[in-house]
C-alpha cells in the first residue's frame, strides 16, 4: 500500500497549485471578457470563469491518479462473486467484522478498505471540481432576468 499512498499525496501535491492556477487564469478571462454591466454581474462572471477554468484543471489533474489507484480498489475483491464483494464493502462500511480474525474475506476486507480509504477521497474532490468547473459558467445567470 505504500505505493498507493505515495500516489495519492503526490496528486493532492499536483492538484492544488494546477486547480489556483486554473482559477487565477479563468479569473483573468473573466476579467477581459466582461464588458459593462452591473458589479455584481461583472464579479459572477469572473468567479465563474475562475471556477470553470479551476474546476476543469484539478479534475484533470486528479484523472491519472485515479486510474493508477483503481487496483487498490479493484484487487482485494477480484475473484468474489457479487453476493460476497457486496457483503465486504458493507461490513467495511459499517465497521462490521467480517469473519474470523484471521480467514481471507477479513483480509481482503482490509485491504479494501486501506484503498478506499486512499482512493475515495481523491474521487470526491474529483467530483467537487468537476461540479465547480460546471457550474462556474453559470453564475452569472443567477442574477439576470431572463431565463
Amino acid at each position: 500500500m505504500g505505493d498507493f499512498e505515495r500516489i495519492a499525496r503526490r496528486a493532492w501535491r499536483r492538484t492544488v497549485p494546477i486547480a489556483i492556477g486554473g482559477f487565477v487564469l479563468g479569473a483573468v478571462v473573466g476579467v477581459i471578457i466582461t464588458n459593462g454591466g452591473d458589479v455584481l454581474t461583472r464579479t459572477l462572471t469572473i468567479i465563474g470563469f475562475g471556477l470553470s477554468l479551476g474546476g476543469l484543471s484539478g479534475t484533470g489533474s486528479l484523472i491519472p491518479a485515479t486510474v493508477k489507484l483503481r487496483p487498490s480498489m479493484q484487487g482485494p475483491v477480484y475473484g468474489l462473486d457479487r453476493g460476497q464483494q457486496k457483503l465486504l464493502r458493507r461490513a467495511v462500511f459499517s465497521a462490521r467484522p467480517l469473519g474470523g480474525p484471521g480467514s481471507e474475506l477479513a483480509h481482503r476486507a482490509s485491504d479494501w478498505a486501506r484503498g478506499a480509504s486512499l482512493s475515495l477521497p481523491i474521487m470526491l474532490g474529483q467530483f467537487l471540481l468537476l461540479y465547480a468547473g460546471i457550474a462556474g459558467p453559470q453564475l452569472p445567470s443567477l442574477v439576470r432576468d431572463e431565463p
